[in-house]
């Protein structure tokens, strides 16, 4: 049986490898609503160096490679500090819509570990939202996985290596696979998770947006950077980073 650790932490990672000065809107929206929603929590602005400063003298080998992809190193730096701090890792393109003490608790606060699960037929978990104690099984599990896979190699195999690893140790470990499949689930296909270049942001919400948005059934929006909108105004990409700051909707 394993010891799934009793401490819960009130930390949110984020990361800007840049440095957030230079960061876009929607990056400085979903920092705002992290913080203005969740009092209760510590937020971490993280660029690549701060990141490695919060290891202190002892920083994963991993992260000190200068081959690594910004994509791979992001991936790799929430595995690494979830396993060894614990929190929550979110991007810095999602949208805090309901404060996390309103629904993690059922989801995240007894488990061994919550993301959203299925953003894809060929993946189990969405890796944008993560939530783990510090040594908690599935998370240091995922970590070892992860040291082995980049140890003897220059650069990534698949786009979506994390989520092979998550598969394969749900393979591989009945009780990683026992943990996660007991959990309860939240589908990471909803209606505001958008991929690069959506030309759904760039259009008007539709009355259909309204009702979803004022039912208040999703948690956070998965929104993305890698869009141009020369006029923002009045579009779904606006509505949404506002109304998360604001959760007052007016059509």
């Amino acid at each position: 049986m394993v010891n799934i650790a009793p401490h819960r932490p009130h930390t949110i990672w984020m990361l800007w490898s840049q440095g957030w000065d230079d960061a876009p809107k929607v990056a400085l929206s979903s920092l705002a609503t992290w913080k203005d929603n969740n009092p209760g929590w510590t937020v971490r602005a993280l660029n690549k160096q701060s990141a490695l400063e919060v290891f202190g003298s002892d920083i994963p080998d991993t992260l000190l490679r200068e081959d690594l992809p910004i994509e791979a190193y992001s991936d790799v730096l929430r595995i690494e500090l979830l396993a060894r701090f614990g929190g929550l890792w979110v991007d810095a393109t999602t949208i805090c819509a309901k404060p996390l003490d309103q629904w993690l608790p059922e989801y995240g606060y007894n488990r061994d570990f919550f993301a959203f699960s299925q953003p894809g037929p060929d993946r189990m978990i969405a890796s944008w939202f993560l939530y783990a104690p510090a040594q908690g099984y599935m998370i240091t599990r995922l970590r070892d996985l992860m040291r082995n896979y980049w140890q003897n190699r220059s650069k990534r195999d698949d786009y979506y290596w994390l989520h092979k690893l998550f598969e394969q140790a749900t393979l591989s470990d009945p009780e990683f696979r026992k943990l996660w499949e007991t959990a309860p689930h939240i589908p990471a296909k909803q209606p505001f998770h958008f991929w690069s270049q959506s030309l759904r942001l760039s259009q008007p919400p539709t009355e259909a947006d309204w009702i979803t948005l004022k039912s208040g059934q999703w948690p956070v929006f998965k929104l993305t950077h890698k869009i141009l909108i020369p006029d923002p105004e009045n579009t779904l990409f606006e509505v949404l980073q506002n109304y998360a700051s604001s959760r007052k909707p007016t059509p």
